[in-house]
C-alpha cells in the first residue's frame, strides 16, 4: 500500500490560520481606526454643543438680568405713580371736605335768609295793606 499524503498539511493549515489571523487583525485595526475617528467626531461635536449651550445659557442669563432690571424699574415707577395718585386723592379729599363745610355754612345762611325773607314778605304784605287802606280812605 502506498502512503498517501494528506491534502492539507499541518504547515499549510498553519499558513491559512496565520493568514486568517493577519486578515482579522487588519480588520480589527480598521474598526479600531473608525472607532477612534468616531470618538474624535463625538468629542468635537460635544465641544461645539457645549459651546452653543454655554452661549445660550449666557444669553438667557443676560436676558433674565435685563428683564429683572426692567421689572424693578417699572415697579419703582409704578410705586411712585401710585404714591402721587394717593397724594392727589388726599388733596382732593381735603378740598371736598372744605367744600362740604362751606356748603353746610351756606345752607345755614340760606335757611336764615329764607326765614328773613318770610318775615319781610309778611311785613311787606302788612305794609301793602296799610298803604292800600290809606289810599282808599274816604277823606282823600
Amino acid at each position: 500500500m502506498a502512503k498517501r499524503t494528506p491534502a492539507v498539511t499541518l504547515e499549510s493549515l498553519g499558513r491559512k490560520i496565520d493568514a486568517s489571523v493577519e486578515q482579522s487583525d487588519r480588520k480589527f485595526e480598521q474598526v479600531d481606526r473608525r472607532f477612534k475617528q468616531l470618538d474624535r467626531k463625538i468629542d468635537t461635536t460635544a465641544a461645539r454643543l457645549d459651546a452653543k449651550v454655554d452661549g445660550a445659557v449666557e444669553q438667557l442669563e443676560t436676558r433674565i438680568d435685563e428683564s429683572s432690571a426692567e421689572t424693578r424699574t417699572l415697579f419703582e415707577a409704578t410705586r411712585d405713580e401710585v404714591r402721587r395718585v394717593a397724594e392727589g386723592v388726599g388733596a382732593l379729599t381735603e378740598k371736598v371736605d372744605t367744600m362740604n363745610d362751606r356748603m353746610d355754612r351756606f345752607e345755614v345762611r340760606t335757611q336764615t335768609n329764607g326765614r328773613n325773607i318770610d318775615i319781610l314778605k309778611v311785613a311787606y304784605g302788612d305794609l301793602d295793606r296799610r298803604v292800600t287802606r290809606l289810599e282808599d280812605a274816604p277823606g282823600r
